[in-house]
């Protein structure tokens, strides 16, 4: 591997680069890192720094110590071929060997003198590879029953494609993801929730290409056996994160759904439920079924109910006698449990006792009792061995961290091993003048290997729910409009009475304060209202009204078209009522997952 460049910001620094400083850190699940450092003369490149793409720049002066900094008037020195070379973070960098390019941006940029007596500055450059444009970017939304590729395209095109973000592969992508909330976390956090719940990595590449792939295919070309150039290879036998019995705490079950009957007495307001209610109950009374609603959120239903609430009520006046029926899902909790009875015997032959290694994790999410299971089986296939770590150093070139490497190397106790590399970093090695890779990699897990395990996290056919810290977020969106003056009916332009002015084509009565925006009515494409609510909130001043209206979770759910505003004195809850004063397209899916948030500026646009 022979470096030909370092580009920054489009100019090649290679000429400048530090001997032996050079280093590349590649490591699973993580960001590359590159670092290096570039040494020049102060009167070439080592004073100053780069701010604002070089619209202003700052240098020392002479006769300020060199820990100061103050703000220069224009250069005029030849910069040379070093003009547009900005040593400030986000500056693109690519390093370019005769076989692969690494790219990124500067992270950090160090600046120190040689010696105090030195023409000479060192600058130590940090650089992150594409990975953080996924990390600066905070996604909010609301996928359900969607492929994982349907996933990934959306958020490059709605979040990442200004940053040249665009899809390259992603296999497994008709896997169907049932539920995932994403409440302003990076778009980094959301490839890591699907490739963990997948056993895929992703990547982006040195072109920006955002890439999906299956872990169980990316295997090394090379064996790590007795004929391949390893150096100083060490192989560590330990226990840590081993277990032969996993319980999993916390977590709640969902029960088949429940009906259950009570028999009112006079008056009765309170119900009991034999487990917490979980979803959406249907409530009858005497076989006719009555509306529901949320307790203390949803107002004028008959009975009322709160998610893992054993209590249900109702606003109805019982004579005694009725047959309140429920019909339900309910949730429970539950401690799964999974054990590993041949690894059980093994350890209790070894080490003379029990020979049980207990591990309990807590859980917070909800979901099928064979889905716990299988989870508990899940962290046994994982760290249900005793494990190895191998490091070793060599000159071979195409490791790469996420790779499955198969080893033989019987005089380590590494027999027929499937090993994955966790970490490959290269450096300069000054004395070879050339690259050494220091490799880091793992034994695999019990059951086949590493190969196996990722193939067995997922099969197509089987859909993924993904586990969330948040059961709902809060999106926003504003729709806002300018007012002309002669505009009809207008809800920004005072009118008083006078004996000369008269109603007419262009002249409309007033809207008396507070209710020029009342009610938002939510359509679907065939026009047909979806929701109508009053507003929550208001603030008005002499030319603006800002206007906020929040949908609840149980509210307006379904695909809005458009919208409409309400106002006047004839505004009611009931449909139509009242002077429309503005309607605007609003394409949206609302969900029971999201709390929605429509803020309405007018503005009085004379």
């Amino acid at each position: 591997m022979i470096l030909q460049h370092i580009m920054v910001g489009g100019v090649d620094l290679k000429n400048y680069l530090e001997p032996g400083s050079l280093n590349i850190d590649d490591t699973i699940n993580a960001r590359s890192v590159i670092a290096f450092k570039l040494k020049a003369d102060k009167n070439v490149f080592g004073y100053f720094t780069f701010e604002d793409w070089g619209l202003v720049s700052s240098a020392y002066t002479e006769e300020e110590d060199r820990g100061s900094i103050s703000v220069s008037a224009d250069i005029t020195e030849d910069w040379g071929d070093l003009s547009s070379a900005y040593l400030i973070s986000g500056v693109p960098v690519n390093i370019i060997f005769d076989n692969i390019n690494y790219t990124g941006s500067i992270d950090t940029v160090e600046h120190q003198d040689v010696t105090e007596q030195s023409d000479y500055i060192i600058y130590t450059i940090s650089v992150t590879d594409n990975h953080q444009i996924c990390d600066k970017h905070k996604i909010v939304e609301v996928f359900e029953d969607e492929t994982i590729s349907d996933i990934m395209d959306y958020i490059v095109t709605n979040y990442l494609s200004e940053d040249g973000i665009t899809i390259g592969e992603i296999t497994n992508g008709d896997i169907v993801v049932s539920e995932l909330i994403c409440n302003y976390i990076s778009a980094s956090d959301v490839f890591d929730k699907l490739a963990e719940k997948t056993g895929a990595i992703w990547y982006v590449d040195k072109d920006k290409k955002l890439y999906m792939l299956e872990r169980s295919e990316s295997i090394s070309d090379y064996v790590l056996d007795d004929d391949f150039p390893y150096m100083n290879l060490k192989v560590k036998d330990h226990r840590q994160n081993y277990r032969n019995v996993q319980y999993l705490i916390g977590g709640k079950a969902e029960t088949e759904i429940q009906t259950e009957h009570i028999i009112a007495y006079e008056n009765q307001t309170s119900f009991l439920t034999g487990y917490p209610i979980y979803k959406v109950p249907a409530i009858y009374v005497d076989d006719v079924e009555k509306t529901v609603g949320i307790k203390d959120v949803e107002e004028g239903k008959d009975f009322y109910w709160n998610k893992e609430s054993d209590v249900f009520t109702t606003s109805l006046t019982l004579s005694g006698g009725e047959d309140v029926k429920i019909v339900y899902t309910g949730a429970f909790p539950i401690t799964a449990k999974a054990t590993d009875e041949s690894q059980i015997l093994e350890r209790a032959g070894i080490e003379r006792n029990g020979g049980k290694y207990e591990d309990a994790e807590t859980i917070s999410n909800v979901g099928t009792l064979s889905e716990l299971l299988d989870l508990a089986l899940t962290r046994l296939r994982q760290y249900g061995k005793m494990g190895k770590e191998i490091t070793f150093y060599t000159k071979q070139e195409g490791l790469e961290a996420g790779d499955t490497m198969y080893s033989d190397l019987p005089k380590y106790n590494v027999n027929n091993m499937d090993l994955l590399i966790l970490r490959v970093t290269i450096s300069e090695d000054s004395t070879f003048d050339n690259y050494l890779y220091y490799v880091e990699a793992v034994s695999g897990e019990a059951v086949g290997g590493w190969v196996e395990f990722f193939k067995k996290l997922i099969s197509p056919d089987k859909e993924i729910e993904i586990e969330n810290s948040v059961e709902n977020i809060c999106i926003l969106r504003t729709l806002s409009r300018n007012w002309i003056e002669n505009e009809i009916p207008n809800i920004l332009r005072p009118v008083y009475p006078s004996e000369t002015l008269f109603p007419s084509e262009t002249l409309g009565p007033m809207f008396d304060d507070g209710k020029q925006v009342m009610y938002i009515s939510l359509y679907d494409s065939l026009d047909v209202e979806i929701y109508r609510k009053y507003r929550t909130s208001q603030k008005i001043t002499s030319d603006k009204i800002e206007t906020i209206f929040v949908f609840l979770l149980d509210e307006a759910n379904g695909n809005i078209a458009k919208v409409k505003f309400w106002g006047g004195t004839g505004a009611a809850i009931d449909s139509e009522s009242g002077v429309l004063v503005d309607t605007q397209t609003f394409v949206f899916e609302k969900t029971d997952k999201s709390v929605l948030q429509i803020t309405k500026i007018d503005i009085k646009g004379w």
